[in-house]
């Protein structure tokens, strides 16, 4: 896969230490670089120090996150910073994706001549910021911490995860081989609900279709006979009739063809009791490899199921 974009906003606020801000801000990007998160944040000529503190700087980064159109947003409180900036960057912005937020921990324990983050206010003033203007957002489970601690490595892991997932679900394309089968209501699903509410595009193939397909393919083509030495490298395939391989070959040819010529992203194929009846053959092993090969494919016409296969990979 590639690597997710997430922007990162370094919350300012200007009568706090720019020094202190600045190394925050390099340290979170390295976290999330090693976390191999591609980050996108203002540099030190776009904004001060590449932190953002006013409304100047807060239109700056959004304009960058919107060219660049990132999947996700890691606010981090470098200090105190100004809450509207963090705001006003993601409204701007235009962007639906999932918000992590989070304050730094203060260098040592503070005395009257520590300079200081502040940062927990801050983290609190962003949140309630955000809430105003009806942005959803995360708290990092450990809220307040340095960018190198090992709860906020962990914390990047999870956030990529759904950045991924929230990404790859809301423009996927499944494509639905046959209908489901009536005894399972469970497989039911509402098309019209599952386009507007998450982009997302079922495509369908009569099984009638696709059992013509399997038939009118050639048995001894080289493309056939090289799936069917291929299942023997996946199972033991001794006991199974050379004519119910050969047919496997071809529907799991079928299969492929039908995903790259409609870019899909995952299958819902109708097997128990049509295929069997039809075609004499069941589809499970080929699912089973379809999705080895990074093709998620659910039972039974199930598209919702599909959709969980496909979040799943995507957060793995």
């Amino acid at each position: 896969m590639d690597k997710v974009k997430i922007g990162l906003i370094a919350a300012n606020r200007g009568f706090f230490s720019d020094e202190l801000a600045a190394k925050m801000r390099l340290e979170t990007i390295k976290a999330m670089q090693a976390a191999g998160i591609e980050v996108v944040v203002p540099d030190e000529k776009m904004t001060n120090v590449g932190t953002v503190g006013t409304y100047t700087e807060a239109k700056t980064c959004a304009k960058l996150f919107k060219e660049q159109n990132v999947q996700g947003i890691i606010v981090c409180a470098a200090n105190f910073g100004d809450e509207q900036s963090v705001a006003v960057t993601i409204k701007e912005s235009g962007l639906d994706v999932p918000i992590l937020i989070f304050g730094c921990q203060e260098e040592e324990v503070l005395t009257m001549q520590t300079p200081r983050r502040d940062s927990f206010c801050g983290l609190l003033s962003i949140g309630e910021a955000l809430r105003q203007v009806n942005v959803k957002y995360t708290v990092a489970r450990v809220p307040i911490c340095f960018p190198s601690d090992q709860s906020f490595k962990e914390e990047l892991v999870r956030f990529a995860a759904v950045c991924r997932v929230v990404t790859g679900v809301k423009s996927a394309r499944y494509g639905q081989v046959g209908m489901r089968p009536n005894d399972f209501w469970t497989c039911r699903f509402d098309e019209k609900s599952l386009q507007s509410e998450l982009n997302v595009t079922t495509v369908t193939l009569d099984l009638s279709e696709a059992i013509a397909g399997v038939q009118a393919m050639d048995p001894n083509s080289a493309e056939v006979l090289k799936v069917v030495q291929d299942f023997a490298k996946t199972c033991d395939t001794s006991a199974v009739p050379s004519q119910s391989l050969n047919k496997q070959a071809r529907f799991e040819i079928m299969l492929r063809n039908f995903v790259k010529e409609f870019d899909l992203d995952a299958l819902a194929v109708q097997c128990w009791s049509s295929l069997e009846a039809n075609l004499g053959i069941c589809s499970c092993g080929i699912m089973g490899r379809l999705g080895d090969a990074g093709i998620p494919c659910a039972c039974e016409s199930d598209i919702m199921g599909a959709l969980s296969m496909h979040a799943l990979r995507l957060a793995s």
